[in-house]
């Protein structure tokens, strides 16, 4: 960086200071990213059985950090929530909101900066509406309102319950 200093009669002065640009003593924050999935406890429940979800996701970037981590999971026609089932897993941050709203589940987690699982387990009904051998596909939206949302899924197909066809 250099100046000019001159008072028009000595002949003008040029100090110059050096700048050595360091590092930043914060390191830049790096994004996250998201992986996701989604798993059942049976997937051949009987009719009028009731089964376990569970969602999982994680950071896959080391010393990367995911804003905001937001699950919903709309349940499908012959899955019914069942009350006071819907839970968290894992180490913190615990998620800011998990509630279940006329059959869709929702969770909000704050800023995640560790690569550790997190999960929400909740318990549903296969229902009278689902028929024996039809799929029921459950899918799940995880996002962190940056990158593209994962989409897990999960198949169930129910089987009728003994002695009934």
């Amino acid at each position: 960086n250099k100046a000019k200093v001159d008072d028009t009669v000595n002949p003008p002065e040029e100090p110059e200071v050096p700048i050595t640009p360091e590092e930043p003593i914060t390191p830049r924050v790096k994004e996250g990213k998201l992986t996701a999935t989604k798993t059942v406890n049976n997937a051949k429940p009987k009719l009028g059985e009731a089964i376990e979800y569970t969602i999982s996701f994680r950071n896959t970037i080391e010393n990367g950090i995911l804003n905001k981590v937001v699950i919903t999971d709309q349940l499908p026609k012959g899955l019914t929530y069942v009350k006071d089932s819907l839970t968290s897993v894992g180490d913190a941050p615990k998620p800011t909101s998990l509630k279940e709203t006329n059959g869709t589940i929702t969770a909000e987690y704050p800023s995640i900066t560790d690569t550790k699982e997190q999960s929400i387990r909740f318990k549903v009904i296969v229902n009278e509406e689902a028929k024996a051998g039809e799929t029921i596909l459950n899918k799940a939206k995880v996002g962190d309102t940056v990158n593209p949302p994962e989409e897990p899924e999960v198949p169930v197909v129910p089987e009728a319950k003994e002695g009934k066809l």
